[in-house]
């Protein structure tokens, strides 16, 4: 069970659960959907594409969609079955340019692991901050960040965060939650 190479479940090289080099779910090195290093969806490191939003969709068109405020480029075919208000994850990577996110793959939210009580995940850049109310805006959404005040930091103009919390739509905002 514990072997340095084998293929049980904690072997450090091996085929099973938790190896460190291995081919499984939770394999430090590795191909399948949570490896640290891999190749697939949620790889810490590998491609540029990684967990940028989780939220409801605002709006769909044909080759994108809004979602908490923020533009998704993806191709047409991935959009059929969801619906506006419907909960999804985004993956993708950043254009800089634009401001939005290409090369998205959209799941649903349910799919990629998150509950329906889960809270909204935002990442994006600060583009402003007003210190004396708690809000920033991040990539266009506002955010109030005070009930992360208690750490004693506040985010800056430029820097890339992720921010969870609820996103309350009607007002355009999201409430930031402490982990």
């Amino acid at each position: 069970i514990r072997a340095i190479t084998g293929s049980d479940i904690r072997a450090i090289t091996g085929s099973d659960i938790r190896a460190i080099t291995g081919s499984d779910i939770r394999a430090i090195t590795g191909s399948d959907i949570r490896a640290i290093t891999g190749s697939d969806i949620r790889a810490i490191t590998g491609s540029d594409v990684r967990l940028l939003i989780v939220g409801n969709i605002d709006f769909i068109a044909n080759d994108f969609m809004s979602v908490l405020g923020q533009t998704v480029f993806v191709d047409g075919a991935s959009i059929g079955g969801f619906a506006v208000g419907s909960s999804v994850a985004v993956y993708g990577s950043f254009n800089i340019d634009s401001g939005s996110i290409e090369d998205a793959a959209v799941l649903d939210a349910g799919i990629a692991g998150f509950g329906l009580d889960s809270p909204s995940l935002l990442t994006g850049f600060v583009d402003s901050v007003d210190y004396a109310r708690g809000l920033a805006v991040i990539s266009g959404m506002t955010v109030d960040y005070t009930a992360l005040l208690a750490d004693g930091s506040a985010p800056s103009v430029g820097d890339v965060v992720a921010v969870s919390g609820r996103a309350y739509p009607s007002i355009g905002t999201l409430v930031a939650e402490p982990y």
